[in-house]
């Protein structure tokens, strides 16, 4: 990434409650209040429409799901990925009126994760075997092929209407759960991907601290027991997040940056340092969406980036919290009529 601020590991990478009270004194922070969703569509806008860590709660409950032109779900869609768990979803995507849906795995979604070890998925009674006798009967390679209804984003970046969006799952480890890494230097990795200049950011889990280019992005630093798509914090996360492209103007992960969304029933801080160093100094996108801490919904900002906590469970796992809506201006040069036609689906 030439011209782009180095990223390096911080200090108190290990202990996000530390490293939040020591970098605080020179944020700016501010609690946002919803945009109200029955503000009227306007045509030179997209109306976005985040959900996340709905874990299989979703599909049979009363929850009102406003209107919109693109569904932002960033991860833990499923309890543990069991193929019928995923069908649920994917037709429940397939019945939404939304023109375009984007999602992101999170640490529940186990199946997603392509490292996760045959011994992590039967500790959540997940037969490695079961999952491929059922791909191979369908045809399928991976999971991954069955969200049919929604365009599937990991380490990777998609463009509705010159909006770019880029998603990535990955956490801090975190009980060795999916799409996990260290935190330090091998998180930071995974962030370092990440695109400069995205509009929205798409992660499972918060920076440390908080709760239209879009880029999404599953990781999550490695703290559970063998869950999905973690990382260590540090280094190994570090990599993942030096992906985000500098163009990304939505960022979505399954992970909160550090102080945005991230602090628990505990009152600690759980959010990755590295994500929030990446997010600030080099991407800086318009909009970063996405769970994991569920007591942790709600918005904030910095006064550029407006960081969004979309859990739609709540602490006990009651899918109550509502839909949170953002508006984006559609650039140059670009319409609404492009939904209407819109087929670029990146590859699965």
């Amino acid at each position: 990434m030439s011209g782009a601020q180095e990223i390096e590991v911080d200090k108190d990478t290990g202990n996000p409650s530390k490293a939040w009270e020591r970098i605080r004194v020179h944020q700016r922070y501010y609690r946002c209040d919803p945009f109200p969703p029955s503000t009227p569509i306007a045509e030179d806008k997209i109306r976005f429409v985040c959900i996340s860590d709905t874990h299989g709660k979703i599909e049979g409950s009363k929850l009102h799901m406003p209107p919109g032109d693109v569904l932002l779900h960033a991860g833990d869609f499923t309890q543990k990925g069991h193929m019928n768990e995923i069908q649920k979803f994917n037709s429940y995507l397939g019945a939404l009126p939304y023109k375009v849906k984007v999602v992101i795995a999170g640490n529940h979604d186990l199946t997603f994760d392509d490292n996760i070890t045959e011994a992590s998925l039967r500790t959540f009674g997940v037969q490695k075997s079961t999952v491929e006798s059922y791909l191979s009967e369908r045809g399928l390679k991976s999971v991954k092929q069955m969200l049919t209804s929604a365009i599937y984003l990991e380490d990777s970046l998609v463009t509705v209407c010159g909006i770019k969006i880029y998603g990535a799952p990955w956490q801090p480890v975190f009980c060795d759960w999916g799409f996990n890494l260290k935190r330090g230097e091998d998180i930071l990795k995974k962030w370092q991907t990440i695109p400069a200049d995205l509009d929205i950011l798409m992660t499972h889990g918060p920076p440390v601290g908080k709760g239209l280019h879009a880029f999404d992005c599953a990781w999550s630093p490695k703290h559970f027991r063998r869950m999905a798509l973690q990382l260590r914090r540090g280094k190994e996360l570090k990599n993942v997040w030096d992906k985000i492209p500098n163009e990304t103007d939505i960022l979505i992960s399954h992970s909160p940056p550090c102080g945005h969304g991230d602090l628990t029933g505990g009152n600690n801080n759980v959010g990755c340092v590295e994500l929030l160093n990446i997010v600030q100094k080099r991407v800086k996108p318009k909009f970063h969406v996405f769970g994991h801490i569920h007591e942790g919904y709600g918005v904030t900002s910095d006064g550029y980036t407006t960081f969004i906590n979309a859990s739609t469970c709540t602490r006990r796992y009651l899918p109550t919290n509502a839909p949170i809506v953002f508006d984006f201006i559609i650039p140059e040069g670009h319409s609404k009529e492009e939904l209407l036609i819109w087929k670029d689906i990146p590859d699965k």
